[in-house]
């Protein structure tokens, strides 16, 4: 007769344990954003020259799918030359890396997003580095 306690308060702790897993298992964290990249090249205050293309640079994330570069350019209001509006566009990259030849010289900004395939996943985008196009004249050669 002492048996059949024992039995019943195994029995109670294979269901607690068979319910504490289930719940263990259901319960898994939520999955979590990409990180925000860091950016390589060029660093912020940079100057670039107009020609060959400047190669854009990030630490690669993992998780993403692609990234989104945002590249803009200053222009100033004409009616206020003190207030800069930046202008620009997107573009999706697979990679952590993209060159791009620039057309015209001037004051230019970027910054990276992370993509997921779940766009909540998204990364935040990285900070804004600064830098600017110039036409640089490359130093002779000695000698020439």
């Amino acid at each position: 007769m002492k048996q059949r306690p024992v039995a019943l308060l195994l029995l109670a702790v294979m269901i607690v344990s068979v319910v504490s897993a289930a719940a263990a298992t259901t319960a898994a964290a939520p999955p979590k954003r990409l990180a925000t990249p860091q950016l390589v090249a060029p660093r912020n205050n940079a100057i670039v020259p107009l020609s060959p293309p400047t190669t854009f640079k990030w630490k690669a994330v993992r998780g993403t799918t692609s990234y989104r570069m945002e590249l803009q350019k200053a222009t100033r209001d004409t009616s206020n030359p003190r207030i800069i509006r930046w202008t620009g566009s997107a573009r999706i990259i697979s990679g952590a890396s993209v060159g791009f030849g620039f057309a015209q010289l001037g004051a230019y900004r970027w910054r990276i997003t992370a993509l997921s395939s779940n766009p909540s996943l998204n990364s935040a985008p990285s900070a804004w580095r600064y830098f600017t196009v110039r036409s640089i004249t490359p130093l002779p050669t000695p000698g020439h």
